[in-house]
């Protein structure tokens, strides 16, 4: 009896039937469209599933991981190796915007109002004279620090 030969696969790439593979013109545009930069669609799922020609139902679950699109995730795994700044960006918009838990959509908020500069942390320091506190037992240090 022959034993058959065990093909290692490398980590963390899915696995794709044959016909699952194969990009018919629906599928590339999707993938042109999503990946362009120059895409009026970039890093945009849905846009980019309606623009490419498919249905709006297929579009919202398109990039879904429960719906097991083999050719999506390959695609992703080879793509976004590294994230760029508009699918972070993208992603963030998307959590603060469809996110089933308040405080997840609270957080998503807080890290784009912080990337777009709308929130500055602001110190306060203040210069206390310290002999000047002792020696007058009097004053307050509200007095001093003039606040």
């Amino acid at each position: 009896m022959k034993k058959k030969a065990v093909v290692k696969r490398k980590r963390n790439v899915p696995r794709a039937r044959n016909k699952e593979l194969i990009l018919d013109k629906k599928k590339t545009d999707f993938l042109a469209f999503y990946y362009d930069p120059n895409s009026e669609t970039y890093a945009n799922a849905y846009q980019s599933a309606l623009k490419a020609g498919f249905t709006h139902h297929y579009a919202k679950t398109i990039m879904s991981p429960a719906v097991g699109n083999t050719w999506v995730k390959i695609e992703n795994y080879y793509q976004n190796t590294t994230l760029t700044v508009q699918h972070i960006i993208q992603s963030a918009e998307n959590l603060a915007l469809r996110a089933k838990k308040e405080e997840t959509r609270l957080k998503a908020l807080d890290f784009l109002a912080r990337i777009h500069g709308m929130m500055v942390e602001k110190k306060i320091t203040a210069t206390v004279n310290i002999e000047e506190l002792l020696n007058d037992t009097n004053k307050k240090p509200e007095d001093i620090l003039d606040l």
